[in-house]
């Protein structure tokens, strides 16, 4: 029975370090979106030089703080994870905030369907849709093997 609290301790670090790293490409993916990908109907030439500043340092603002949130979402439950999976922590409030990341990454992937226009931007939109599906497994392994070490430590007893 230990070794199997071991087993899913250790399922938790590694996906707890998989959702670190995903929460990593998540900002690059949201930067990459934002600066490339979206059309914000800005044309420069239509602002005086301080005008356009001012925009573009808007505009960075607002990449860094999208991409900061989804980063301290995704760090979040990953350092809290691979502490539980050290048997370091017992508090269990991370696992909300992996059910809400659940919910919003799924809530995400219509989403990829409706750019899907040009069959050149097909490979892109399947990995994207791939890294999401692989954030919701590593997040459902961490609710899953939460789970079953608590049931196998509580017949333990």
């Amino acid at each position: 029975m230990q070794d199997k609290i071991r087993r899913f301790r250790h399922n938790i670090y590694i996906s707890g370090f998989g959702v670190v790293i995903l929460g990593f490409w998540n900002v690059v993916k949201t930067i990459l979106i934002m600066t490339a990908g979206t059309d914000l109907n800005y044309n420069p030439e239509d602002y005086t030089a301080t005008e356009r500043f001012f925009i573009n340092i808007f505009i960075v603002l607002i990449i860094l703080v999208v991409s900061g949130l989804f980063f301290s979402i995704h760090l979040y439950i990953g350092t809290n994870a691979m502490k539980v999976g050290k048997g370091e922590r017992r508090k269990r409030r991370f696992l909300v905030a992996c059910v809400i990341l659940i919910i919003i990454s799924l809530s995400n992937i219509p989403s990829y369907f409706a750019t899907m226009a040009e069959p050149a931007t097909w490979d892109t939109i399947f990995a994207a849709i791939f890294v999401d599906l692989t954030l919701v497994v590593c997040l459902g392994d961490i609710l899953y093997s939460n789970r079953k070490i608590k049931k196998l430590s509580e017949r333990k007893r």
